[in-house]
């Protein structure tokens, strides 16, 4: 299940616009054009499907690409709609009400400051759907703050401060999505914001791993 804190000020990070001039003030901006450029990398043309797609502050990033997003939060959906709904697909609601039939399977799967946000049950559910909808040759791509041994204080100190509650350890984000995927690689940076923090980058490919989902295109 999703496990965060909701309650006080960390309200105001379900508010689009508060949200998005906090994301801007620590260099969230810089942040995004490092993660796509060096982790990401999205093929020209792409498909891309971004589980908690928040208002969508990726996708400028993403260059030319088909792109679908989800998220929980309505108000985080009709921002994005209404600043992207030219150049993507939104929907609001949990990653499991994805109506992925119209879309076929995509080539990037991206979860960007989500798995935190869920237990461990939850995390392996969203792998498990997240490896079926990639195509054959497609790779997952998930960020979240992380617990890093010899980290700085600071560091450590906003992860759990984090409104996610379950922030984990590198080898514990990849241990879940090994766990659909058969592979995994993670990556700590502690160099993408303006003050310290620490990100976990875990990718896998979906070449590995059991028996996508079928789907219309398919046919």
């Amino acid at each position: 299940m999703m496990v965060q804190k909701t309650s006080g000020i960390y309200q105001l990070t379900q508010i689009p616009a508060i949200y998005a001039a906090f994301q801007r003030m620590l260099g969230g901006e810089r942040a995004r054009q490092e993660l796509v450029a060096t982790h990401i990398r999205p093929a020209p043309g792409a498909r891309v499907l971004d589980f908690g797609c928040g208002s969508g502050a990726i996708l400028p990033y993403l260059g030319p690409v088909e792109y679908v997003g989800i998220d929980l939060n309505a108000d985080h959906i009709a921002q994005a709609k209404a600043v992207f709904g030219d150049r993507g697909t939104f929907y609001a609601g949990d990653f499991g009400s994805l109506p992925v039939e119209q879309h076929g399977t995509f080539d990037l799967v991206v979860c960007l400051g989500v798995l935190h946000h869920l237990d461990d049950a939850r995390v392996r559910e969203l792998v498990m759907m997240a490896r079926r909808y990639l195509a054959a040759d497609g790779r997952f791509v998930a960020v979240d703050p992380v617990f890093e041994p010899g980290q700085a204080f600071v560091a450590r100190w906003l992860a759990k401060l984090d409104s996610g509650k379950c922030v984990r350890t590198a080898p514990q984000y990849a241990g879940l999505v090994k766990g659909g995927f058969g592979n995994s690689t993670t990556t700590v940076r502690h160099d993408l914001l303006s003050l310290p923090y620490s990100h976990c980058i875990t990718s896998a490919n979906a070449t590995t791993g059991g028996p996508r989902r079928p789907n219309v295109l398919d046919s």
